[in-house]
């Protein structure tokens, strides 16, 4: 006969055995290795760096070198993401002109504002470090995230430069996926640099492969849902608003960075290619 209490005991008995297949999957492995290794901290240490050093560096950089045919960082941003005309010029209410930027910067400023954004890929370079489980060589590789930094301005500043292939939804869509294969070059490159090539170059493609289509993804995202949030974010807030919504970006963007390398390294495992 039927009862509640063996009907309970019953659905704890198949969540029990669910959760067990679940844990033992590749699914449930890669999310305790992700909790193992504080990927949401360490994303969240590095989101807010790129807000406080690397975006400020970015703003200068674009203010020297001018990214494209417009005069403000805002207009590139909202050239390469589609933004609306409402949400562009929300965004250019809190980032300054160039104008603004080359009156109150010398060159020595210029050049400091450049040097303190090293702690971004600084911080980065031991995030794949924790991953790959590789001890810090110190001052020996101190150079790479200066070279890293330098690479991924100048692929920023083509990036603006040469803006999309088309407008619209399917302008972006195309651009995005024609930028796949640097995407996954710039991946691969960037790991074999950061872990100063004590990975074999085999193990680092799928966490490169992984890492151009979760940028792509969330660049098509950005794209259907970037403007309504600023929109929506400034008329709440103020511009402190679209300071929210940066923030959440660079979240997902530095989640995306160090997410797409640990599940790399899973497949690079089950592969039996991890090892040198």
């Amino acid at each position: 006969m039927w009862s509640p209490r063996a009907g309970i005991a019953e659905l704890r008995e198949r969540y029990g055995r669910a959760r067990t297949r679940v844990d033992a999957s590749m699914a449930g492995r890669l999310q305790r290795r992700m909790v193992e290794l504080a990927l949401m901290n360490q994303a969240l240490i590095l989101s807010a760096l790129a807000l406080m050093l690397f975006i400020p560096a970015l703003i200068t950089l674009a203010a020297v070198l001018p990214l494209g045919d417009n005069t403000t960082m805002a207009s590139g941003l909202s050239r390469r993401v589609g933004l609306s005309p409402t949400a562009t010029r929300y965004l250019q209410d809190l980032l300054p002109n160039a104008q603004t930027v080359r009156a109150e910067t010398t060159g020595p400023g210029a050049l400091i504002s450049l040097l303190v954004a090293y702690s971004w890929p600084a911080t980065l370079m031991r995030g794949y470090e924790t991953i790959w489980d590789l001890p810090s060589r110190g001052r020996r590789d101190a150079w790479r995230p200066f070279v890293w930094l330098a690479a991924f301005f100048a692929v920023v500043v083509a990036a603006f430069t040469i803006g999309q292939l088309g407008g619209g939804t399917a302008g972006q869509i195309v651009t995005a996926l024609l930028g796949l294969p640097v995407a996954v070059a710039w991946g691969w490159w960037s790991q074999h640099l950061l872990l100063a090539g004590r990975v074999p170059w085999r193990a680092l493609l799928p966490g490169a492969v992984s890492l151009a289509l979760a940028l792509t993804g969330l660049r098509v995202f950005l794209h259907f849902y970037l403007s309504r949030n600023i929109e929506s974010q400034y008329v709440s807030y103020g511009p402190i608003g679209v300071v929210f919504v940066l923030q959440s970006w660079l979240i997902a963007f530095s989640v995306v960075m160090l997410g797409a390398p640990v599940l790399g390294r899973f497949i690079a495992v089950a592969r039996g290619s991890d090892s040198p």
